[in-house]
């Protein structure tokens, strides 16, 4: 399966300190230091909390709006085919699909143990564990947030708007699937898997062209 920069951002923030969780963590919004809004922020992606991710990203032109609301929803399709996943395999029987049961107590625990600097309205934090640049965040009206550059620091410019339409194929994928997974049309999920990858790939490649027959004429 093809990784797009906000479907790596739910798998592994910059400097591994996100994981993909298993269940909507409920906790109450708290932004007041940079390690308690990742914390928040999260909980509100595993959750799939459209409303809350976007709250908690900071977009500063109209691409980052863009590219907010596509990692809201891809969190939101996201939490819902897990959620649909869990009901219809249970939870061991749907790793396949993302379900990882201790993913959630190891992604706070990651958050927790990073290195955390402020200087002044930004802040970095750094997980012990990984190598790479360290996640930044900023603070705008009192809140910590993510900058939604965060997202694609490592994704050349011209780049940004190719992989928005990836994210968005891909969160139109995963509702389709989230759809038959519902209504039983796989006996396992690992075959959704195998489906889902199948087709990310297929909306991924060129377009098949065909050469002019020999009787084309100019």
């Amino acid at each position: 399966m093809r990784v797009t920069m906000a479907m790596g951002l739910l798998l592994c923030f910059p400097g591994g300190l996100l994981a993909q969780t298993t269940a909507p963590a409920t906790a109450p919004s708290d932004q007041s230091t940079p390690r308690a809004a990742l914390k928040t922020f999260a909980r509100a992606l595993d959750a799939g909390d459209r409303a809350r991710v976007l709250s908690m990203l900071q977009a500063d032109s109209e691409q980052d709006k863009k590219l907010a609301a596509a990692t809201a929803d891809l969190a939101e399709a996201t939490a819902q085919l897990r959620d649909v996943a869990i009901k219809t395999f249970g939870a061991e029987k749907s790793r396949a699909l993302g379900v990882d049961p201790s993913g959630n107590a190891e992604a706070l625990k990651r958050i927790e143990s990073a290195t955390e600097s402020v200087q002044g309205d930004t802040a970095t934090l750094r997980s012990p564990e990984t190598e790479g640049p360290p996640l930044s965040m900023v603070r705008r009206d009192g809140v910590w947030r993510v900058p939604v550059s965060e997202l694609s620091k490592d994704v050349e410019p011209a780049d940004i708007d190719k992989n928005l339409a990836d994210m968005n194929r891909q969160i139109k994928l995963m509702r389709e699937l989230t759809t038959e997974v519902s209504a039983h049309k796989y006996a396992t999920a690992t075959e959704a898997r195998q489906i889902l990858d199948k087709r990310i790939l297929s909306t991924s490649l060129p377009p098949i062209t065909t050469a002019p027959s020999a009787s084309t004429k100019p």
